[in-house]
């Protein structure tokens, strides 16, 4: 069986500045701040079924081909958010954290998984089970949680604008779809009062992706 995501940050898009000076217009009298929290209807949290089961954490997922040093501390503050995060969550389930991921998948020469894992969605707009099945078994785990991250930011000294969308999908090693959350948090203002760091942009996106797990 295959699982079908409706990511609309998975899509290939290109940098666009026409939506960075859009929010500026916006913002340009002073400084502003969204949030946005989202679940898949009728998805309650597995928290029971998760209970004594070994969950792993693929790190955070993004588009390099933008990436950049603020970038890359933003992707770091979020693995380690995630991991604080799922650990509090689930107290009964072995976690297997996103760094912990790494090594077993760099240890066994499988990193390339996570990247065939996204490009078959890229493609397909399913996640391969093939693929699914190989990370489970590289991992020893029984469900995985894949985070990916859409990240753009423009500081100029006119104005800073940084816009941010995390997803989180929780899947089994079977490829079925357990819960899906997402958080965007969008941060503006003219001459310095819009500008964000790694840690509070991690800090909301992760809030804002289980605000609505219960």
């Amino acid at each position: 069986m295959k699982t079908k995501l409706t990511w609309g940050m998975i899509k290939a898009c290109p940098y666009t500045m026409l939506l960075i000076l859009g929010v500026t217009l916006l913002i340009m009298s002073g400084c502003a701040t969204v949030r946005n929290a989202d679940v898949e209807a009728g998805e309650p949290a597995p928290v029971a079924q998760l209970a004594g089961k070994r969950v792993a954490i693929l790190p955070v997922h993004g588009d390099d081909s933008i990436g950049t040093n603020s970038q890359l501390q933003l992707k770091q503050k979020l693995n380690k958010g995630i991991n604080k995060k799922v650990t509090s969550l689930l107290p009964s389930a072995q976690i297997v954290s996103p760094t912990e991921s790494i090594k077993f998948l760099n240890d066994t020469e499988q990193l390339s998984l996570i990247d065939s894992l996204f490009n078959s969605y890229k493609s397909m707009g399913f996640f391969d089970s093939k693929t699914v099945a190989k990370l489970a078994k590289t991992l020893n785990c029984d469900y995985i949680f894949i985070p990916a991250l859409n990240n753009e930011n423009l500081d100029a000294v006119l104005a800073s604008v940084n816009t941010s969308a995390l997803d989180i999908i929780l899947i089994s090693n079977k490829n079925d779809t357990l819960w899906t959350g997402s958080g965007d948090f969008k941060k503006g203002g003219i001459f310095g009062t819009g500008r964000t760091n790694a840690s509070e942009v991690a800090k909301e996106l992760v809030d804002l992706t289980f605000a609505y797990w219960q």
